[in-house]
């Protein structure tokens, strides 16, 4: 059952309206137990589904992007996994990390097959991702003749 008495009224700008406000009670996430803020227009949908704060559906988000990345991997990822089978080097694909999903984890280090999306659109993700990541991390381009020499160099050596 939703308090009435538990919303208050908190800034919420918008571009054509700087002064606005809106009524937000706070829920207690479900999955994480953290508190979120929820509109009044959305507080009884909120309820009724049980819904997640945002950071917990974000998670579930990316697990579904990774199961359909496992399901569907690039043909430049396809290579990459056939290396590391011949190699026979154990490897975990489409590792969830926080808000990311790394192509290829070998223990501590990780694999980014860069393809068309990535070089157009994430390079800004991947500056992120390897400051976040505490181990070495690969940037392969898929536009790259053969890039065999420096997976090998990464995987058998270090960084």
């Amino acid at each position: 059952m939703i308090d009435p008495y538990s919303f208050r009224r908190e800034p919420a700008p918008r571009k054509a309206a700087p002064n606005k406000t809106e009524m937000y009670c706070t829920r207690i996430c479900p999955q994480c137990g953290q508190g979120y803020r929820c509109r009044l227009d959305n507080a009884r949908t909120c309820e009724a589904t049980q819904a997640p704060c945002k950071r917990c559906s974000n998670l579930a988000k990316s697990h579904l992007a990774a199961n359909y990345c496992f399901a569907k991997p690039s043909a430049s990822e396809r290579v990459v996994m056939a290396y590391l089978d011949n190699l026979a080097i154990p490897y975990e694909f489409q590792y969830v990390f926080g808000r990311w999903i790394l192509d290829f984890v070998i223990g501590e280090k990780a694999i980014e097959v860069n393809g068309y999306w990535h070089r157009r659109n994430q390079l800004a993700r991947d500056a992120q991702l390897a400051k976040a990541w505490t181990g070495p991390i690969l940037f392969l381009d898929d536009t790259a003749p053969d890039f065999t020499d420096q997976l090998t160099a990464f995987v058998m050596g270090g960084r």
